[in-house]
């Protein structure tokens, strides 16, 4: 029989917990199986365990929800005669990879950002013009398509391989029905749809010094010459900001990410995105880099956190040939800025001669515990509940 109500399901429900429609079709997707020979389920963020009827042939079932005449509920194990998918069309994307013939010439149509637009066919959901609808990203099949669910509706479709790695969801509105389709047009992903197992994984092997050896290919700082404008165009085409570019038509011309995928240099193209997955989980904050043009500065690490009421720290991490290792601590407050100057050779005497409008310049002797500020991983795994987008 496919028929059954695991007691762990029935207490969640018993407790307020979830709740079901007769009718609904769910999606029991397979965490592990475990010595007993049960299955850790996870079903609409809950867990629970349950012995299934049969097997499982992959890592999600899916299965029908039915009410008795007595008001009692039962899952009913849904077929694979019956669990065909559907085809999904995108017609408009930003978002897919860029390839060595397209990446430079991706842009998104003058005048209005482009958009990632979704096309089923009619009849395959029940949808009002306008209504808010969730895509859950189930799996990547063997073709290379992801298995999407649409209102408990299987669909297949070709979706960017960062999307489907980094999602676990994607929410659509219904801007369009006729007599043939559906159209979703698909809304700025919020990033706590992230998928956070994939998150974790991308975390867990970010090494920033290493990653670096890879990076700055295109264009270096000249620090002597160094102002505000050619600080903030080196940090926007560190490749930390590529798909925002291609998302608001700008110039990718210098984008380090863009050059990863056209030399298919995948070293420095992983080692981007690990940043850009750090930087999500850097809830108020940015880390980023800058490769420098001379050979008496290292490259420099750069992390901004957001205070309250506009008071934020930029730290600055470098090394001098002459001064050693190098840390600077900024901080603005209102319309005065705070400058911590840190390092291995006392240069005091010669801050006293720095004199800048509202900035206080002090030196304190650099420590190695210093550098833990731009460890990343400690403040992410502590973030993990708040996300921020990175524009």
């Amino acid at each position: 029989m496919n028929i059954f109500w695991p007691d762990g399901l029935q207490k969640l429900a018993a407790s307020g917990e979830i709740s079901f429609k007769d009718g609904e079709r769910l999606n029991l997707n397979i965490v592990r199986k475990m010595e007993n020979g049960m299955f850790l389920i996870n079903l609409k963020g809950k867990s629970f365990t349950a012995q299934l009827p049969a097997e499982p042939e992959g890592k999600t079932v899916r299965a029908e929800v039915v009410k008795a005449d007595s008001g009692s509920l039962t899952l009913r194990i849904i077929p694979k005669t019956e669990n065909s998918t559907n085809p999904m069309r995108i017609i408009t994307t930003t978002q897919s990879t860029p390839s060595a013939a397209t990446a430079p010439t991706a842009t998104a149509p003058q005048g209005e950002p482009a958009k990632l637009i979704l096309q089923i066919p009619a009849g395959t959901i029940e949808a009002n013009p306008g209504e808010k609808i969730e895509i859950q990203i189930l799996k990547i099949l063997n073709n290379g398509n992801s298995l999407v669910a649409v209102k408990n509706n299987l669909f297949e479709v070709k979706l960017d391989a960062n999307m489907q790695q980094l999602l676990k969801n994607i929410t659509a509105e219904v801007t369009k029905i006729d007599g043939k389709e559906i159209e979703l047009t698909v809304e700025k992903t919020p990033v706590q749809n992230l998928n956070v197992n994939y998150v974790k994984q991308e975390v867990g092997t970010f090494d920033l010094a290493k990653l670096m050896k890879a990076f700055g290919k295109f264009q270096s700082v000249d620090v002597q010459n160094i102002t505000p404008d050619t600080l903030k165009q080196a940090i926007k085409n560190s490749g930390l900001f590529m798909e925002n570019k291609l998302l608001n038509d700008d110039s990718m011309a210098g984008d380090e990410k863009i050059r990863a995928y056209v030399n298919s240099d995948n070293t420095a193209k992983d080692g981007i995105t690990k940043m850009q997955v750090s930087n999500m989980l850097l809830a108020g904050g940015l880390l980023a880099f800058l490769k420098t043009g001379d050979e008496n500065i290292d490259d420099t690490y750069v992390r901004l956190k957001r205070g309250k009421n506009g008071q934020n720290t930029l730290y600055v991490s470098t090394k001098f040939s002459q001064l050693g290792d190098t840390f600077i601590i900024i901080r603005n407050n209102r319309n005065t800025h705070d400058v911590m100057v840190k390092t291995e050779k006392d240069i005091s005497d010669e801050l006293k001669d720095v004199n800048i409008e509202n900035t206080r310049i002090h030196w304190v002797k650099f420590n190695k515990k210093d550098l833990e500020t731009m460890d990343v991983k400690k403040d992410i795994v502590f973030n993990m509940g708040n996300f921020e987008v990175i524009t």
